[in-house]
């Protein structure tokens, strides 16, 4: 700490702490996942999206529910630098491109 004190680093302090949770987790054979959506999201439900990223990615996923209700439908899933994104806003916007690319 006094390190990062003496050399005005002291702002990347939580950045490292995030860094040093996720090589735990991942040490641990478990990654965390922020699962953002409209509307609640019951138990059931939950319990699939987390079993198919398992599978997927073959370790225990630690979801972190986030309710946006700016959203119109859907649900995204940020895991380990990547999104999935399967809101309704982004189902529009690819059918639109699909749809203007059509036309060329």
């Amino acid at each position: 700490m006094s390190l990062l004190v003496s050399r005005v680093r002291i702002n990347l302090l939580p950045f490292i702490k995030s860094e040093y949770f996720r090589e735990i987790d991942f040490a641990s054979g478990r990654i965390r996942a922020r699962i953002t959506s409209a509307n609640y999201i019951n138990k059931n439900f939950l319990d699939k999206i987390l079993l198919s990223l398992k599978s997927l990615l073959g370790m225990d996923v630690v979801a972190e529910l986030v309710y946006d209700k700016g959203m119109l439908g859907g649900i995204k899933t940020e895991i380990g630098g990547f999104v999935f994104d399967g809101t309704l806003k982004n189902s529009l916007e690819n059918l639109q491109k699909t749809l203007i690319f059509a036309n060329y």
